[in-house]
């Protein structure tokens, strides 16, 4: 394998959300600039965005052989996570699967926006992205970009406030299977852009 130092990527990452379903944005839009319409920048961010996958295998174990023959995995999952800098009512909502309302300033009410939770069955679905970059070899900055194709909230978390530390809100979500996408792309999707087009 070849050793090339522009493939060691350093990076910062944009959280991006959508419905599911939504465009996904060309290869050839810029690092950093607008993703199609309905894809929404989630904003400022206290630790890194992760990913991270597992899975559950089963060893295949024959009375002839003392180990394992086979090994297939049987179950996996997908979760996204980082904390959220911004408090406000919808990245709780995004965090906590609730609800927002607001209403605005009147002569005599104070405008507010609201956040609400308790008593749903249901978990929303969003659609995901991460966006990042790095430097190619023709010091050309590229973006790498991982999709997640259907999510919900995960399992709610911890909000703090303190003098000493900024109340951010943590978000983790767990992907589902896309059932419309080929098996072996149903969970999330990560491109890495290498090339202008040729023509």
């Amino acid at each position: 394998m070849p050793e090339v130092i522009s493939d060691i990527v350093v990076t910062s990452a944009r959280l991006w959300r959508s419905p599911t379903g939504t465009a996904l944005p060309l290869d050839t839009v810029d690092v950093d600039a607008a993703w199609p319409m309905g894809w929404v920048d989630v904003g400022y961010t206290l630790e890194p965005v992760k990913a991270q996958y597992t899975f559950d295998v089963l060893d295949v174990m024959v009375q002839q052989e003392m180990g394992a023959v086979k090994r297939i995995r049987i179950k996996e999952a997908l979760k996204l996570s980082t904390v959220l800098a911004e408090l406000t009512a919808a990245n709780l909502s995004m965090a906590f699967a609730g609800e927002v309302t607001s209403a605005a300033a009147t002569s005599t009410l104070a405008g507010y926006e609201e956040f609400s939770i308790g008593g749903k069955y249901e978990l929303p679905e969003s659609q995901w992205g991460i966006e990042g970059s790095f430097v190619d070899e023709d010091e050309v900055l590229r973006p790498i970009r991982v999709f997640v194709w259907r999510a919900t909230a995960a399992a709610g978390g911890e909000l703090a406030f303190n003098r000493e530390a900024v109340a951010g809100v943590p978000l983790e979500v767990s992907a589902l299977h896309d059932l419309t996408k080929a098996k072996g792309r149903r969970l999330l999707a990560a491109r890495r852009v290498l090339e202008d087009p040729t023509a």
